[in-house]
């Protein structure tokens, strides 16, 4: 988008360009996916609907996510969810009303996560990640973004020193997702500031799951066998076998597993800031799992553009990366056989997660490099 675009849109909206730029990338995600549109792109928060809620409609009383209808996504998913399936919208049916409030709440965390974003680097990084493909395809899809953006949030308090924040912060999100504690793993290890903050993350966390599992008993039980029984999908290891063989996912989990504490045992070594090692933790973990949905992508690419690792190289690199993880769900349901090794989603699949893995290496890299540099300068000086 040309500059002067931005600056145009960004003085009609009276925002700063980047929060303008996310507020218009937002906006079309919204239209993209509106259930009422012929040919619209396919969401989850559209389809969850359909398939498990829709049934309840005129049911007196309140829709309790979790009590009556299961819901594979944890406790602050189900707040949204909670509101959206019984708050109507004036002038709109059941279905539109609850995409619109999903779809509100995706876009006010899409601004969070944007503005974190600048906080942490800078106002163009911002823009950059407010353009995301991903940003565009995935912000209105499912529930990352409001996992993603507390995340963003708690590093950036980290950055200032506040460890409680950062710590309260990073749990809201592993309350929507698990992947922000994957990805705050680091923490635990930079400092002792950084382990209590990890810990209220992880006690945070944990506390909004036993409220859930309290209010419906069986539910934990049910979230992980759904998770730990899922496919294969968006996973290198489609190329390997079965989709649905279960040697090939725990063989995933034990990979999965050494990747993020071989991630974090690097970042240690490097002297990686948290945020950059924040990506090393969660793309290690999504390069070894055997699911690495689409829409996940938007956790390594915000991550990366949040830190110092990002020159323009690899931001070139991870706008090449992150289109074929749009590409991902636009090519889906082409196929025959979307888990077909061959199909057009399996290709874009593969591209996604070896351009990921290339990033990661070349971000350890160009650290090994600077930490070597400093240490060689040191030598000199002495």
């Amino acid at each position: 988008m040309p500059n002067s675009l931005i600056s145009i849109l960004s003085r009609a909206l009276c925002l700063k360009p980047h929060l303008a730029v996310a507020a218009f990338t937002l906006a079309v995600a919204t239209v993209i996916h509106d259930p009422r549109l012929e040919g619209y792109v396919y969401s989850d928060i559209v389809s969850l609907y359909k398939y498990r809620v829709a049934i309840l409609e005129g049911r007196e009383g309140i829709i309790v996510p979790y009590r009556d209808f299961f819901l594979e996504y944890p406790p602050l998913a189900g707040l949204v969810w909670l509101a959206s399936v019984n708050i109507r919208l004036p002038g709109l049916d059941p279905l539109i009303s609850h995409y619109y409030i999903q779809a509100l709440v995706a876009a006010v965390s899409g601004i969070l996560a944007v503005e974190a974003v600048a906080r942490l680097t800078s106002p163009r990084r911002a823009v950059l990640a407010a353009l995301l493909p991903s940003m565009l395809v995935y912000s209105v899809y499912n529930w990352d973004l409001i996992a993603l953006a507390p995340l963003l949030w708690g590093l950036y308090q980290y950055r200032k020193g506040g460890w409680l924040s950062s710590g309260l912060l990073i749990g809201l999100g592993g309350s929507a997702k698990l992947l922000p504690l994957v990805a705050a793993a680091p923490l635990a290890l930079h400092s002792q500031a950084g382990l209590r903050a990890y810990s209220i993350a992880v006690a945070l966390t944990a506390l909004a799951f036993a409220g859930v599992e309290l209010a419906a008993p069986g539910w934990f039980r049910d979230f992980y066998e759904h998770h730990s029984g899922w496919y294969i999908e968006g996973s290198i290891l489609l190329l390997f076998g079965d989709p649905f063989s279960p040697e090939l996912r725990r063989a995933a989990q034990v990979l999965a597993a050494v990747l993020v504490v071989a991630a974090i045992a690097v970042s240690r070594l490097l002297r990686a800031d948290p945020v950059e090692a924040s990506f090393y933790s969660i793309s290690a973990y999504l390069l070894g799992t055997y699911v690495y949905t689409p829409q996940m992508n938007l956790f390594p690419a915000l991550l990366l553009l949040s830190s110092s690792a990002a020159g323009s190289a690899l931001t070139l690199l991870l706008l090449l990366q992150d289109t074929s993880a749009a590409l991902v769900i636009l090519v889906w349901h082409w196929s025959e056989d979307p888990l077909d090794p061959l199909s057009p989603a399996s290709l874009a699949t593969y591209s996604k997660v070896s351009l990921l893995a290339l990033l990661l290496l070349i971000s350890v890299l160009r650290r090994w490099r600077v930490l070597r540099r400093s240490a060689f300068e040191g030598e000199e000086r002495t």
